[in-house]
């Protein structure tokens, strides 16, 4: 098992994992992001990584090399040359008295300093990092079989901590070590929280066969170390994806936006630089959404701008991005599956979305979001039909009582503002609608107050009797009720006719041409009477559309109704006099 850490006193770990095959090597030249940039000379591909790599690396981090037996007898310790090493007699030998150096032999000479063609003596004070950390791991499979994968798979596991940072080169081994590499890291992050610092293929075979490169001068066998970690990001890319898809929670996929394009210090290119503009923007107003649904913000939700920022940020990445390089390509599809999160929004304030927003979160198995949202937006859409304020908390209570009511609550004394308020409910609605309604908002609300209230507020009675259930039965009334109700909220959200605030600007300009000596409070003043006049006039509207349709019941002749709609009218053309 991997050493306890002390996780308080040491930072996390750095691992370089490595697999040692038992077949021959062939010397060459691994390059990294140019030939330029190449150790020369190298048998193994784990010298030239960790040379280049794990320069400045500290006693608590480690260098893990996996071998059987066969390749710590073969390529782990220093022996001597067989007929498939015959073209490597030209090298001059390394260790007195051996004509092969083994790769625990290079990775200590790399440890000191020492260039690979370099003299053991060569060394002062050149240490790049501690020879300690040079740790084979003894494997007692190879890997030909499922069970023997298993073995290999708990090795790897074994030897990893909480929060390790991971090298991985899978060049060398079992043929099945790159799919057996990538589940593990995804596994391993998961479990262990760890992160991958790099992974790496040295692509030998790019200069091809080995009888090839047999023939090729030393000096002229170069071939190419890949790093491979953006395939890791995009694995991370699409889980992240994915929960948001099942479960509406983009965090994960902001973290992924942010970490791949928005966070990247090392790269500081036109195309870089582009991106990480377009998708923080992405990435900022996917957080917002995700937490205003959580926390259930009824009003940024009913107002439509994230939605809105949303659809323009992909808007802008589609539309600029023409390169797609790297992990860009993956997401176009994910763009089009936001998108489609979010087609039934509206990007303009409209009272609907609120109800979106509470199908939304039932769709993703956010029951308490949804059962709050959706009994909020009952009384806004109530309220905003019979021109009021919906944001007034006083009159919400009273509308919210007033539902309980039509809806059947027993012991309720109604007030005059109640039977008021229900008379014109029920001119709008019809009676027989507003009872549907009530009884429905009644509904909610036993089980919001049950959920809100963990179960402690409930009586004795209802807690032994069965009636309000946990779990998956729980959930299973709860969306019956709410595929049952859908629906009748989603026809009541229909009445409502939004603020027209194109109306109000223009309103606004005008008070600022006719009266520029007028108060910011007097302004404000008249403004609010405006939205006053402007939602009784539609209700007054709405009532006559209703009546002349043949719906409801007819309290007052149709010409009064329409009398009182001019005068409002008139009122208004007072107002801008």
């Amino acid at each position: 098992m991997a050493e306890e850490r002390d996780s308080v006193n040491k930072p996390n770990r750095k691992v370089f994992i490595g697999f040692l095959g038992a077949g021959p090597y062939t010397v060459c030249n691994y390059y990294f992001d140019s030939v330029e940039d190449r150790e020369m000379h190298v048998r193994h591909v784990q010298e030239a990584i960790v040379r280049h790599e794990c320069k400045g690396w500290t006693e608590n981090d480690r260098i893990l090399i996996f071998l059987t037996e066969a390749a710590k007898a073969n390529n782990w310790e220093d022996g001597k040359f067989d007929d498939r090493d015959k073209d490597d007699n030209t090298k001059p030998p390394i260790v007195p008295g051996k004509d092969k150096w083994g790769l625990h032999h290079q990775l200590v000479k790399a440890a000191r300093g020492i260039g690979n063609d370099e003299d053991e003596s060569a060394a002062i004070d050149k240490k790049i990092f501690p020879e300690s950390i040079i740790t084979p791991v003894s494997l007692d499979c190879e890997g030909f079989s499922e069970t023997e994968i298993w073995k290999i798979f708990s090795c790897i596991n074994d030897n990893i901590n909480n929060n390790d940072e991971i090298y991985f080169d899978f060049t060398s081994g079992f043929r099945s070590l790159p799919m057996l590499g990538m589940v593990l890291l995804t596994y391993l992050k998961n479990t262990k929280n760890v992160t991958i610092g790099q992974i790496y293929y040295g692509a030998f075979e790019k200069m091809g066969t080995v009888g090839m490169v047999k023939n090729i001068p030393i000096d002229e066998r170069n071939a190419p170390v890949l790093r491979l970690k953006s395939f890791s990001d995009i694995m991370d890319f699409s889980n992240a994806a994915n929960v948001f898809s099942k479960y509406g929670n983009s965090l994960l996929l902001c973290d992924m936006i942010d970490r791949i394009w928005v966070k990247r210090s090392n790269d500081s290119s036109e195309f870089a630089l582009e991106m990480k503009k377009m998708m923080k923007p992405l990435s900022t107003n996917l957080e917002r959404i995700t937490r205003m649904l959580q926390t259930c913000r009824g009003l940024e939700i009913v107002n439509g701008d994230n939605v809105k920022n949303i659809r323009i940020c992909i808007k802008n990445i589609i539309e600029n991005d023409t390169e797609k390089n790297g992990p860009r390509r993956a997401l176009d599809p994910i763009l089009e599956m936001i998108e489609s999160k979010f087609a039934e929004f509206s990007d303009s304030k409209k009272l609907k979305n609120g109800i979106v927003a509470a199908k939304w979160c039932f769709d993703n198995g956010m029951t308490q979001q949804c059962i709050t949202i959706m009994q909020e937006m009952i009384v806004s859409i109530c309220m905003d039909a019979i021109g009021m304020d919906y944001t007034c908390k006083e009159d919400r209570e009273m509308i919210g009582s007033t539902l309980q009511w039509i809806g059947g609550k027993k012991n309720f004394e109604a007030t005059e503002k109640h039977k008021k308020t229900r008379n014109d409910l029920e001119q709008v609605f019809s009676s027989e609608r507003m009872k549907a309604v009530g009884c429905a908002y009644s509904s909610l609300s036993e089980v919001r107050n049950d959920v809100n209230h963990a179960g402690f507020k409930l009586e004795k009675s209802q807690r032994t009797s069965g009636r309000f259930k946990v779990g998956k039965e729980a959930f299973k009334d709860l969306s019956d009720s709410f595929g049952k109700n859908l629906p009748l909220f989603e026809e009541l959200s229909e009445f409502v006719k939004e603020e027209d605030d194109g109306i109000l600007k223009k309103l606004n300009e005008e008070l600022s041409l006719k009266a520029p000596r007028i108060s910011e409070n007097d302004k404000e003043e008249i403004l609010d009477a405006w939205k006053t006049i402007r939602a009784k006039t539609d209700f007054l509207s709405m009532r006559l559309q209703q009546l002349q349709l043949g719906n409801g019941i007819m309290t007052r002749p149709a010409g009064l109704i329409e009398n009182e709609c001019l005068q409002y009218l008139n009122v208004v053309k007072d107002l801008l006099k």
